[in-house]
């Protein structure tokens, strides 16, 4: 985002909002446009991480029923730049299904 952008939409914003936009939150499409392989090695981390945890495992989607594709939850992946410069990757289960 270009400087003039960011001024022009903090003017006249409290702190709290300021920080909000600074550090906003985004798709991991978006997110790997704008941090490239920076936000790749964080998705990476975030899901080597439930690997590791044992909370999911993977399955060739060419082993799985029509039926069983769409009972699956979606899982959504954010990625934000933290205050710091890090970037951090969240995933979440979409519940809708539930």
């Amino acid at each position: 985002m270009e400087p003039e952008v960011i001024f022009t939409l903090l003017a006249g914003k409290d702190m709290q909002s300021q920080l909000t936009l600074l550090t906003m939150q985004m798709s991991a499409k978006a997110g790997l446009k704008q941090f490239g392989q920076a936000g790749a090695d964080a998705i990476m981390k975030e899901l080597e991480q439930l690997l590791y945890r044992k909370v999911m495992q993977g399955k060739r989607a060419n082993t799985l029923t029509r039926e069983q594709k769409k009972a699956a939850l979606h899982y959504l992946m954010f990625l934000k730049q933290k205050r710091c410069g890090k970037i951090k990757a969240r995933g979440c289960a979409d519940g809708r299904k539930q």
